[in-house]
């Protein structure tokens, strides 16, 4: 289960199911065809996640990682519970050290001889080698490059690792390249979408998702139900939104580096 921000304990000072994220990181939030920014997120003890003051991303022109500097960055104080016990190193747990060794090892791939320049290209806006897997196609040289370059993981994983980096990666490339899509009168987002891929494509970071509501009352859609345990907005200022509630299955959480709350897959609507 991943819910977005850090664990507090209940009143009871029992453990919540969720397996959580770092105790503050960016959210991408889709919304009925809007895509925004919310920026660094914490959990309140009233299970609320509240916008901090406004963070812009920093220009750090970082590139592809090494597989060191991706573990190094999984050691953040991140909430994972897994059996009722805290998880404090992800890295080291008996129960993820193997995919987390997995994953930083895909990314040292990037640096080597033998596939360095299938995995990488020059990086449109700081020049340094990113990962192909973030490429936005303009052509169909493009496409079987980026093509290439996934085929080379899944050769070394045989394929298993269902969430390696590049699956997230060709989705936000895709939403960014279609940005005015997520432009309304009301909100525009486009600008938000281009420059969350500019952040994770620079920076060579690992994305999950999350998109499945707690099934409470199946007889009703979520936004119909009494229960505030569906991720909703509550309420929102000049200063951001208040999201109130969980999402289920974020199944890369333990070992990403940022997390895309996405719509859940069932359509709200009522009677009238």
């Amino acid at each position: 289960t991943g819910m977005m921000g850090p664990f507090k304990r209940g009143s009871a000072g029992e453990p919540s199911m969720a397996i959580l994220l770092a105790p503050s990181y960016h959210v991408v939030k889709i919304y009925r065809h809007h895509v925004a920014l919310i920026g660094a997120v914490r959990l309140t003890a009233k299970h609320e996640i509240r916008r901090e003051p406004a963070l812009h991303f920093r220009k750090i022109d970082m590139g592809i990682r090494t597989a060191q500097q991706y573990l190094d960055g999984l050691r953040d104080d991140r909430c994972i519970y897994i059996d009722g016990e805290r998880v404090t190193d992800v890295t080291t747990d008996r129960r993820f050290a193997g995919a987390a060794q997995t994953m930083a090892e895909l990314l040292q791939m990037q640096h080597s001889a033998e596939h360095g320049e299938t995995l990488t290209f020059a990086s449109p806006s700081s020049g340094e080698k990113i990962g192909m897997t973030h490429i936005q196609p303009h052509s169909a040289e493009d496409i079987k490059a980026r093509g290439d370059a996934m085929k080379v993981w899944m050769d070394a994983t045989c394929g298993m690792l269902g969430r390696s980096p590049d699956y997230k990666n060709v989705m936000v490339a895709a939403w960014a390249a279609a940005g005015d899509v997520f432009d309304r009168d009301s909100f525009k987002g486009g600008d938000n979408v281009r420059n969350f891929h500019e952040h994770v494509r620079e920076n060579d970071l690992m994305m999950t998702h999350v998109l499945v509501n707690p099934q409470v009352d199946r007889s009703r859609p979520a936004h119909l139900q009494d229960s505030e345990i569906v991720a909703q907005i509550v309420k929102e200022t000049d200063a951001g939104m208040v999201v109130r509630g969980a999402r289920m299955v974020a199944t890369l959480c333990a070992l990403a580096d940022e997390i895309v709350v996405m719509p859940a897959g069932t359509t709200w609507h009522s009677p009238d």
